[in-house]
Protein backbone atom coordinates (compact mmCIF):
# COMPACT_ATOMS: atom_id res chain seq x y z
CA UNK A 1 0.00 0.00 0.00
CA UNK A 2 1.29 3.37 -0.73
CA UNK A 3 1.52 5.62 2.11
CA UNK A 4 -0.94 8.00 2.74
CA UNK A 5 1.27 10.45 4.95
CA UNK A 6 0.17 13.95 3.37
CA UNK A 7 2.65 15.88 5.44
CA UNK A 8 4.83 18.30 3.19
CA UNK A 9 7.87 16.81 1.87
CA UNK A 10 11.26 19.18 1.17
CA UNK A 11 11.20 18.33 -2.31
CA UNK A 12 9.38 18.04 -5.60
CA UNK A 13 9.98 15.30 -7.67
CA UNK A 14 9.30 17.29 -11.04
CA UNK A 15 12.16 19.64 -10.19
CA UNK A 16 14.48 17.16 -8.32
CA UNK A 17 14.77 15.32 -11.41
CA UNK A 18 15.17 18.45 -13.06
CA UNK A 19 18.15 19.53 -10.33
CA UNK A 20 19.88 16.48 -10.95
CA UNK A 21 20.10 16.91 -14.75
CA UNK A 22 21.01 20.53 -13.97
CA UNK A 23 23.60 19.40 -11.23
CA UNK A 24 24.82 15.99 -12.45
CA UNK A 25 24.82 15.45 -9.20
CA UNK A 26 22.06 12.01 -9.24
CA UNK A 27 19.16 11.50 -6.79
CA UNK A 28 19.17 10.12 -3.36
CA UNK A 29 18.10 6.24 -3.40
CA UNK A 30 17.55 3.80 -0.49
CA UNK A 31 20.03 0.99 0.42
CA UNK A 32 17.33 -1.40 -0.26
CA UNK A 33 17.05 -3.98 -2.75
CA UNK A 34 14.21 -3.77 -5.55
CA UNK A 35 11.23 -5.31 -4.57
CA UNK A 36 8.05 -5.88 -6.55
CA UNK A 37 6.93 -2.81 -7.69
CA UNK A 38 3.99 -0.94 -5.71
CA UNK A 39 1.37 -0.18 -7.99
CA UNK A 40 -1.86 0.70 -8.21
CA UNK A 41 -3.83 0.76 -11.32
CA UNK A 42 -6.47 3.25 -12.37
CA UNK A 43 -8.61 0.67 -14.27
CA UNK A 44 -10.77 1.36 -16.59
CA UNK A 45 -14.20 -1.01 -15.47
CA UNK A 46 -15.92 -0.86 -12.09
CA UNK A 47 -14.00 -2.26 -10.26
CA UNK A 48 -11.13 -0.47 -9.85
CA UNK A 49 -10.38 0.85 -6.65
CA UNK A 50 -11.01 4.53 -5.54
CA UNK A 51 -8.47 6.15 -3.87
CA UNK A 52 -9.59 7.76 -0.63
CA UNK A 53 -10.83 10.96 -0.86
CA UNK A 54 -8.84 14.01 1.17
CA UNK A 55 -9.99 15.51 4.50
CA UNK A 56 -10.47 19.08 4.15
CA UNK A 57 -12.21 21.73 5.83
CA UNK A 58 -12.23 23.86 2.00
CA UNK A 59 -15.12 23.53 -0.49
CA UNK A 60 -14.50 20.63 -2.63
CA UNK A 61 -15.07 20.02 -5.69
CA UNK A 62 -18.94 19.42 -5.31
CA UNK A 63 -19.33 22.94 -3.75
CA UNK A 64 -17.33 25.38 -5.35
CA UNK A 65 -17.91 28.54 -5.88
CA UNK A 66 -19.92 29.90 -8.83
CA UNK A 67 -18.60 27.06 -11.06
CA UNK A 68 -20.56 24.86 -8.91
CA UNK A 69 -24.02 25.30 -11.33
CA UNK A 70 -21.66 24.93 -14.33
CA UNK A 71 -20.13 21.95 -13.00
CA UNK A 72 -22.87 19.85 -11.72
CA UNK A 73 -24.65 20.46 -15.53
CA UNK A 74 -21.81 19.21 -17.36
CA UNK A 75 -20.94 16.31 -14.66
CA UNK A 76 -24.77 15.11 -15.07
CA UNK A 77 -24.08 15.12 -19.07
CA UNK A 78 -21.06 13.44 -18.67
CA UNK A 79 -23.06 10.20 -16.55
CA UNK A 80 -25.76 10.20 -18.80
CA UNK A 81 -23.55 9.93 -21.56
CA UNK A 82 -21.98 6.54 -20.16
CA UNK A 83 -22.07 3.15 -22.19
CA UNK A 84 -20.77 -0.19 -22.26
CA UNK A 85 -16.62 -0.50 -22.52
CA UNK A 86 -15.77 -3.95 -22.64
CA UNK A 87 -12.51 -5.76 -24.09
CA UNK A 88 -8.72 -5.46 -23.45
CA UNK A 89 -7.84 -2.67 -21.70
CA UNK A 90 -5.07 -0.44 -23.51
CA UNK A 91 -2.77 -0.32 -20.81
CA UNK A 92 0.09 2.41 -20.01
CA UNK A 93 2.41 2.80 -17.15
CA UNK A 94 2.56 5.91 -15.51
CA UNK A 95 5.80 5.66 -12.72
CA UNK A 96 5.98 8.56 -10.10
CA UNK A 97 7.66 9.59 -7.32
CA UNK A 98 5.25 9.72 -4.52
CA UNK A 99 6.90 8.70 -1.73
CA UNK A 100 10.48 8.55 -0.13
CA UNK A 101 12.82 11.42 0.14
CA UNK A 102 12.20 13.14 -3.10
CA UNK A 103 8.66 13.03 -3.01
CA UNK A 104 5.29 15.58 -2.03
CA UNK A 105 2.92 13.84 -0.40
CA UNK A 106 -0.02 15.41 -2.33
CA UNK A 107 1.30 14.20 -5.75
CA UNK A 108 0.38 10.69 -4.71
CA UNK A 109 -3.80 12.26 -4.09
CA UNK A 110 -3.21 13.99 -7.81
CA UNK A 111 -2.14 10.83 -9.28
CA UNK A 112 -4.64 8.75 -8.33
CA UNK A 113 -7.40 11.92 -8.33
CA UNK A 114 -6.82 12.73 -12.12
CA UNK A 115 -6.73 9.59 -13.60
CA UNK A 116 -9.79 8.41 -11.45
CA UNK A 117 -11.74 11.41 -12.89
CA UNK A 118 -10.16 11.08 -16.60
CA UNK A 119 -10.69 7.47 -16.63
CA UNK A 120 -14.00 7.15 -15.39
CA UNK A 121 -14.63 10.40 -18.09
CA UNK A 122 -12.67 8.55 -20.60
CA UNK A 123 -14.64 4.79 -20.30
CA UNK A 124 -17.77 6.38 -19.95
CA UNK A 125 -17.81 7.62 -23.08
CA UNK A 126 -16.00 4.68 -24.30
CA UNK A 127 -15.41 6.69 -27.81
CA UNK A 128 -12.38 4.26 -28.99
CA UNK A 129 -14.05 0.81 -28.46
CA UNK A 130 -11.84 -0.20 -25.77
CA UNK A 131 -11.00 0.90 -22.30
CA UNK A 132 -7.91 2.64 -21.45
CA UNK A 133 -6.36 1.76 -17.90
CA UNK A 134 -3.34 3.59 -16.28
CA UNK A 135 -0.99 1.65 -13.91
CA UNK A 136 0.74 3.87 -11.30
CA UNK A 137 4.15 2.83 -10.02
CA UNK A 138 5.98 4.62 -7.34
CA UNK A 139 9.76 4.26 -7.57
CA UNK A 140 10.06 5.46 -4.05
CA UNK A 141 12.67 8.02 -4.88
CA UNK A 142 14.88 4.83 -5.40
CA UNK A 143 16.67 3.99 -8.53
CA UNK A 144 16.38 0.18 -8.02
CA UNK A 145 12.39 0.40 -7.44
CA UNK A 146 12.11 2.23 -10.80
CA UNK A 147 14.02 -0.27 -12.72
CA UNK A 148 11.14 -2.50 -11.01
CA UNK A 149 8.40 -0.56 -12.61
CA UNK A 150 10.32 -0.33 -16.19
CA UNK A 151 10.27 -4.42 -16.10
CA UNK A 152 6.93 -4.58 -14.86
CA UNK A 153 6.08 -2.37 -17.45
CA UNK A 154 7.65 -4.19 -20.31
CA UNK A 155 6.06 -7.39 -19.01
CA UNK A 156 2.27 -6.50 -18.03
CA UNK A 157 1.23 -5.72 -21.19
CA UNK A 158 1.78 -1.77 -21.44
CA UNK A 159 1.83 -0.03 -24.56
CA UNK A 160 4.34 3.05 -23.08
CA UNK A 161 4.99 4.70 -20.57
CA UNK A 162 2.61 7.90 -19.62
CA UNK A 163 2.83 11.24 -17.91
CA UNK A 164 5.67 10.78 -15.73
CA UNK A 165 8.93 8.93 -15.56
CA UNK A 166 9.59 9.75 -12.22
CA UNK A 167 12.78 10.60 -10.68
CA UNK A 168 14.78 7.90 -11.60
CA UNK A 169 16.21 6.50 -15.53
CA UNK A 170 15.57 3.05 -14.33
CA UNK A 171 12.06 3.11 -15.66
CA UNK A 172 12.31 4.21 -19.03
CA UNK A 173 15.81 1.97 -19.54
CA UNK A 174 14.52 -0.98 -18.14
CA UNK A 175 11.00 -0.69 -20.17
CA UNK A 176 12.02 0.09 -23.49
CA UNK A 177 8.93 1.86 -24.41
CA UNK A 178 7.82 4.98 -25.34
CA UNK A 179 7.34 8.07 -23.09
CA UNK A 180 4.45 9.97 -23.81
CA UNK A 181 3.78 13.07 -22.83
CA UNK A 182 5.84 12.53 -20.09
CA UNK A 183 7.76 16.10 -17.63
CA UNK A 184 10.91 16.63 -19.61
CA UNK A 185 12.78 16.93 -16.78
CA UNK A 186 15.48 14.10 -17.01
CA UNK A 187 17.86 12.98 -20.10
CA UNK A 188 15.62 10.32 -21.15
CA UNK A 189 12.80 12.06 -22.04
CA UNK A 190 14.56 15.11 -23.19
CA UNK A 191 17.21 13.04 -25.52
CA UNK A 192 15.62 9.68 -26.58
CA UNK A 193 14.05 8.95 -29.87
CA UNK A 194 11.11 7.86 -28.40
CA UNK A 195 10.73 10.26 -25.58
CA UNK A 196 7.56 13.05 -26.60
CA UNK A 197 7.75 15.22 -23.47
CA UNK A 198 3.95 16.96 -22.81
CA UNK A 199 5.86 19.61 -20.53
CA UNK A 200 9.00 20.66 -20.48
CA UNK A 201 11.05 22.20 -16.96
CA UNK A 202 13.78 23.92 -19.54
CA UNK A 203 10.72 25.75 -20.81
CA UNK A 204 9.50 26.70 -17.44
CA UNK A 205 13.02 27.62 -16.46
CA UNK A 206 13.05 30.55 -19.51
CA UNK A 207 9.50 31.09 -18.82
CA UNK A 208 10.47 32.46 -15.47
CA UNK A 209 12.86 34.76 -17.42
CA UNK A 210 9.52 36.48 -20.00
CA UNK A 211 7.48 37.02 -16.40
CA UNK A 212 10.02 39.12 -15.21
CA UNK A 213 10.77 40.60 -17.94
CA UNK A 214 6.86 41.55 -17.83
CA UNK A 215 7.31 42.76 -14.60
CA UNK A 216 9.46 45.38 -16.01
CA UNK A 217 12.84 43.60 -14.03
CA UNK A 218 16.47 44.82 -15.31
CA UNK A 219 18.62 42.52 -12.64
CA UNK A 220 17.66 39.16 -12.17
CA UNK A 221 19.53 37.03 -9.72
CA UNK A 222 19.28 33.12 -10.88
CA UNK A 223 19.78 30.63 -7.97
CA UNK A 224 20.61 26.92 -8.39
CA UNK A 225 22.61 24.12 -7.93
CA UNK A 226 26.23 23.84 -9.23
CA UNK A 227 27.01 21.44 -12.04
CA UNK A 228 28.39 20.76 -15.76
CA UNK A 229 24.42 20.71 -16.84
CA UNK A 230 23.80 24.40 -14.63
CA UNK A 231 26.46 25.96 -16.62
CA UNK A 232 24.77 25.39 -19.71
CA UNK A 233 21.73 26.43 -18.91
CA UNK A 234 22.92 29.23 -17.62
CA UNK A 235 24.43 30.36 -20.49
CA UNK A 236 20.57 29.63 -22.08
CA UNK A 237 19.12 31.91 -19.66
CA UNK A 238 21.94 34.96 -20.57
CA UNK A 239 21.01 34.41 -23.84
CA UNK A 240 17.62 35.09 -23.14
CA UNK A 241 18.22 37.37 -20.93
CA UNK A 242 20.19 39.38 -23.04
CA UNK A 243 17.55 39.45 -25.68
CA UNK A 244 14.21 40.71 -23.00
CA UNK A 245 16.79 43.90 -21.94
CA UNK A 246 17.51 41.80 -18.41
CA UNK A 247 20.75 41.91 -17.14
CA UNK A 248 21.08 38.13 -15.55
CA UNK A 249 23.53 36.68 -12.46
CA UNK A 250 24.20 33.16 -11.87
CA UNK A 251 24.19 32.23 -7.96
CA UNK A 252 25.29 28.71 -8.08
CA UNK A 253 25.30 26.84 -4.63
CA UNK A 254 26.74 23.00 -4.22
CA UNK A 255 24.59 20.66 -5.18
CA UNK A 256 24.63 18.99 -1.61
CA UNK A 257 23.97 21.38 0.41
CA UNK A 258 21.19 21.67 3.41
CA UNK A 259 21.75 24.65 5.03
CA UNK A 260 20.55 27.37 2.93
CA UNK A 261 21.65 30.42 5.89
CA UNK A 262 24.34 31.37 3.75
CA UNK A 263 22.92 31.44 0.58
CA UNK A 264 19.94 33.32 1.99
CA UNK A 265 22.82 35.81 2.92
CA UNK A 266 24.98 36.08 -0.59
CA UNK A 267 21.36 36.93 -2.01
CA UNK A 268 20.64 39.78 0.68
CA UNK A 269 24.30 41.10 0.12
CA UNK A 270 23.61 41.24 -4.05
CA UNK A 271 20.21 42.39 -3.56
CA UNK A 272 18.55 42.31 -6.50
CA UNK A 273 15.37 43.08 -7.72
CA UNK A 274 14.36 39.97 -8.91
CA UNK A 275 15.25 36.00 -8.05
CA UNK A 276 14.42 32.90 -10.21
CA UNK A 277 15.13 29.62 -8.69
CA UNK A 278 15.73 26.00 -9.22
CA UNK A 279 16.07 24.70 -5.75
CA UNK A 280 14.52 21.47 -5.05
CA UNK A 281 14.95 22.26 -1.05
CA UNK A 282 12.36 24.99 -1.22
CA UNK A 283 10.80 25.24 2.70
CA UNK A 284 14.74 25.31 3.68
CA UNK A 285 15.35 27.85 1.46
CA UNK A 286 12.10 30.11 1.99
CA UNK A 287 12.60 29.91 5.57
CA UNK A 288 16.51 30.70 5.17
CA UNK A 289 15.83 34.10 2.66
CA UNK A 290 12.41 34.73 5.27
CA UNK A 291 15.39 35.13 7.85
CA UNK A 292 17.10 37.42 5.82
CA UNK A 293 13.89 39.41 5.67
CA UNK A 294 13.30 38.67 2.12
CA UNK A 295 9.79 37.29 0.71
CA UNK A 296 7.86 38.06 -2.33
CA UNK A 297 5.85 40.71 -1.02
CA UNK A 298 9.19 42.82 -1.02
CA UNK A 299 11.29 41.14 -3.79
CA UNK A 300 9.98 39.73 -7.01
CA UNK A 301 10.54 36.19 -7.57
CA UNK A 302 9.92 33.64 -9.82
CA UNK A 303 10.40 29.20 -10.23
CA UNK A 304 8.19 26.93 -11.53
CA UNK A 305 4.86 25.72 -10.71
CA UNK A 306 5.99 21.97 -9.71
CA UNK A 307 8.25 23.29 -6.65
CA UNK A 308 5.16 25.06 -4.85
CA UNK A 309 2.29 22.28 -4.28
CA UNK A 310 -0.05 23.38 -2.42
CA UNK A 311 0.86 21.87 0.77
CA UNK A 312 3.89 24.06 0.29
CA UNK A 313 1.73 27.30 -0.04
CA UNK A 314 0.41 26.09 3.08
CA UNK A 315 2.88 25.28 5.34
CA UNK A 316 4.82 28.58 4.04
CA UNK A 317 1.74 30.82 4.54
CA UNK A 318 3.17 34.63 4.26
CA UNK A 319 6.41 33.78 3.03
CA UNK A 320 5.19 32.97 -0.11
CA UNK A 321 2.80 34.52 -1.25
CA UNK A 322 2.70 36.64 -3.99
CA UNK A 323 5.66 34.62 -5.66
CA UNK A 324 5.40 34.03 -9.64
CA UNK A 325 5.16 30.54 -10.50
CA UNK A 326 5.24 29.67 -14.16
CA UNK A 327 3.50 26.58 -15.17
CA UNK A 328 2.52 25.05 -18.32
CA UNK A 329 -1.11 23.91 -17.24
CA UNK A 330 -4.05 26.22 -15.68
CA UNK A 331 -4.22 26.38 -12.47
CA UNK A 332 -7.63 23.79 -11.27
CA UNK A 333 -9.07 27.08 -9.46
CA UNK A 334 -9.34 28.72 -12.66
CA UNK A 335 -12.77 27.59 -13.25
CA UNK A 336 -13.17 30.42 -15.63
CA UNK A 337 -11.24 28.08 -18.00
CA UNK A 338 -13.12 25.89 -20.36
CA UNK A 339 -10.78 22.71 -19.60
CA UNK A 340 -10.91 23.47 -15.93
CA UNK A 341 -14.75 23.33 -15.91
CA UNK A 342 -14.59 20.10 -18.10
CA UNK A 343 -12.16 18.86 -15.13
CA UNK A 344 -13.97 19.95 -12.15
CA UNK A 345 -17.20 18.41 -13.69
CA UNK A 346 -15.38 15.13 -14.30
CA UNK A 347 -13.92 15.28 -10.68
CA UNK A 348 -17.58 15.42 -9.76
CA UNK A 349 -19.37 12.85 -11.75
CA UNK A 350 -16.19 10.20 -10.51
CA UNK A 351 -17.01 11.43 -6.91
CA UNK A 352 -13.44 13.05 -6.16
CA UNK A 353 -13.61 14.89 -2.89
CA UNK A 354 -10.54 16.76 -2.86
CA UNK A 355 -10.85 20.45 -2.03
CA UNK A 356 -10.55 22.53 -5.08
CA UNK A 357 -7.55 24.23 -2.80
CA UNK A 358 -5.71 21.38 -2.52
CA UNK A 359 -5.95 20.36 -6.45
CA UNK A 360 -1.92 20.94 -7.91
CA UNK A 361 -0.84 21.74 -11.33
CA UNK A 362 0.40 18.01 -11.80
CA UNK A 363 -3.06 16.80 -11.53
CA UNK A 364 -4.32 19.47 -14.20
CA UNK A 365 -1.53 17.68 -16.30
CA UNK A 366 -2.42 14.32 -15.90
CA UNK A 367 -5.81 14.38 -16.19
CA UNK A 368 -5.54 16.86 -19.60
CA UNK A 369 -2.89 14.50 -21.10
CA UNK A 370 -5.12 11.35 -20.32
CA UNK A 371 -7.76 12.91 -22.39
CA UNK A 372 -4.69 14.10 -25.30
CA UNK A 373 -4.37 10.17 -25.77
CA UNK A 374 -8.03 9.08 -25.70
CA UNK A 375 -8.38 11.91 -28.54
CA UNK A 376 -5.75 10.47 -30.54
CA UNK A 377 -6.63 6.94 -30.33
CA UNK A 378 -10.12 7.67 -31.45
CA UNK A 379 -8.85 9.17 -34.47
CA UNK A 380 -7.53 5.97 -35.42
CA UNK A 381 -10.00 3.26 -37.65
CA UNK A 382 -11.28 0.89 -35.47
CA UNK A 383 -9.80 -2.36 -36.74
CA UNK A 384 -6.32 0.05 -35.39
CA UNK A 385 -7.49 0.30 -32.09
CA UNK A 386 -8.46 -3.13 -32.18
CA UNK A 387 -5.02 -4.06 -33.08
CA UNK A 388 -3.72 -1.18 -31.69
CA UNK A 389 0.57 -1.99 -30.43
CA UNK A 390 3.36 -0.09 -28.89
CA UNK A 391 4.35 1.66 -32.54
CA UNK A 392 0.81 2.19 -33.67
CA UNK A 393 0.09 4.18 -30.23
CA UNK A 394 3.14 6.15 -30.92
CA UNK A 395 2.21 7.12 -34.36
CA UNK A 396 -1.40 8.15 -33.61
CA UNK A 397 -0.18 10.63 -31.08
CA UNK A 398 2.82 11.81 -34.05
CA UNK A 399 -0.33 12.03 -36.21
CA UNK A 400 -2.43 13.68 -33.71
CA UNK A 401 -0.91 17.07 -34.95
CA UNK A 402 -0.89 19.97 -32.70
CA UNK A 403 -2.52 19.36 -29.15
CA UNK A 404 -4.13 22.58 -28.15
CA UNK A 405 -6.76 22.53 -25.19
CA UNK A 406 -7.35 25.16 -22.85
CA UNK A 407 -5.67 24.00 -20.23
CA UNK A 408 -2.70 22.99 -21.52
CA UNK A 409 0.31 24.92 -23.27
CA UNK A 410 0.72 24.04 -26.77
CA UNK A 411 2.57 20.80 -28.04
CA UNK A 412 3.69 20.07 -31.55
CA UNK A 413 5.60 16.73 -32.20
CA UNK A 414 6.38 17.44 -35.63
CA UNK A 415 9.06 19.73 -34.70
CA UNK A 416 11.53 20.74 -31.64
CA UNK A 417 9.95 24.05 -29.98
CA UNK A 418 13.29 26.21 -30.27
CA UNK A 419 14.81 25.15 -33.50
CA UNK A 420 16.22 29.06 -33.87
CA UNK A 421 18.35 28.27 -30.55
CA UNK A 422 21.48 25.49 -31.93
CA UNK A 423 21.51 23.90 -27.87
CA UNK A 424 17.83 23.54 -27.16
CA UNK A 425 17.21 22.50 -31.00
CA UNK A 426 19.36 19.57 -30.19
CA UNK A 427 16.87 18.34 -27.20
CA UNK A 428 13.11 16.78 -27.44
CA UNK A 429 11.86 20.09 -27.07
CA UNK A 430 7.84 19.99 -27.78
CA UNK A 431 6.40 23.57 -26.37
CA UNK A 432 7.52 27.05 -25.98
CA UNK A 433 4.75 28.39 -24.46
CA UNK A 434 3.64 28.79 -20.70
CA UNK A 435 2.20 31.04 -18.56
CA UNK A 436 2.41 33.00 -15.29
CA UNK A 437 0.22 31.63 -12.08
CA UNK A 438 0.80 33.89 -8.80
CA UNK A 439 0.24 32.95 -5.40
CA UNK A 440 -2.43 35.23 -3.71
CA UNK A 441 -4.55 34.83 -0.74
CA UNK A 442 -2.60 30.83 0.22
CA UNK A 443 -4.22 29.65 -3.39
CA UNK A 444 -3.10 30.18 -7.27
CA UNK A 445 -4.23 32.89 -9.65
CA UNK A 446 -3.61 32.95 -12.97
CA UNK A 447 -1.88 36.08 -14.07
CA UNK A 448 -1.23 35.80 -17.87
CA UNK A 449 -2.44 33.63 -20.56
CA UNK A 450 -0.31 31.47 -22.36
CA UNK A 451 2.92 32.99 -24.23
CA UNK A 452 6.08 32.00 -25.94
CA UNK A 453 8.61 31.57 -23.22
CA UNK A 454 11.16 34.26 -25.83
CA UNK A 455 8.83 36.88 -25.07
CA UNK A 456 7.36 39.09 -21.73
CA UNK A 457 4.22 37.48 -20.91
CA UNK A 458 1.59 39.68 -20.88
CA UNK A 459 0.40 39.94 -16.80
CA UNK A 460 -2.80 41.49 -15.49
Amino acid sequence: MISSDRRPRVRAAVFVALAGLLASCGSSSTSSPATTAAAQTAAATPATSAPAATEAAAPTVADTTAATETVATEAAATTAAKVECTGDPIKLTMTATLTGPLAFASFQQGAEDALKASLTAINDACKIGRPLAVTICDDKSDPNESTTCGRTAKSDGSLALFGSIGTQPGAAEASGLPMLLTEGVSLSDLTSPIAFSGTNAITLVLGSLSAAAASGVKDYLFVAADGPATQLLVGQLAQLATQLGIKMEPLLYPADTTDFAPIAAQISGKNPSAIGFAVPAVVPFFNALSSEGITPKDKLMFTSVALIPPEVIKELGDKIEGIYLISQSVPAQDSTNAGIKQMLAEYESAGVKTAVGDIGNFSVAIWSKAHVIDDAIAKLSPDKIKTLDTAGLQQALLDYGAIDRPELAKIDFSANAFPENPVLSTLRVFSRYAMAVQVTGGTYKTVSPFGDVTKPFTLS
